[in-house]
């Protein structure tokens, strides 16, 4: 079992990889639908790492776009996520 949820875990950022690769090569649609798609992923598994850097991404990418409101949004998500205390476990 718990070799299943780190594959879960390694899908989530898999798919965040390949949104910064799109993302790098200038194709930030396609970028955001992996982002997306890995917060997605990781929020269904509590998997906190990868939520808190595919909430970073999407930030970005709105930003990119100049959607300051989409951004905001996402930002304040991933500071409010931020701000939870949090186990020893989970640092």
């Amino acid at each position: 079992m718990v070799f299943l949820a780190q594959n879960i875990i390694n899908l989530g950022e898999s798919l965040r990889y390949r949104g910064l690769f799109f993302s790098s090569e200038g194709d930030l649609y396609k970028a955001l639908d992996f982002f997306i798609e890995a917060l997605d992923l990781a929020q269904q598994n509590g998997d906190e790492h990868t939520t808190l850097k595919a909430l970073n991404n999407i930030g970005n990418i709105y930003l990119a776009f100049a959607k300051y409101h989409g951004a905001q949004k996402y930002y304040r998500s991933l500071n409010s996520s931020l701000q939870k205390p949090r186990s020893l476990k989970q640092a």
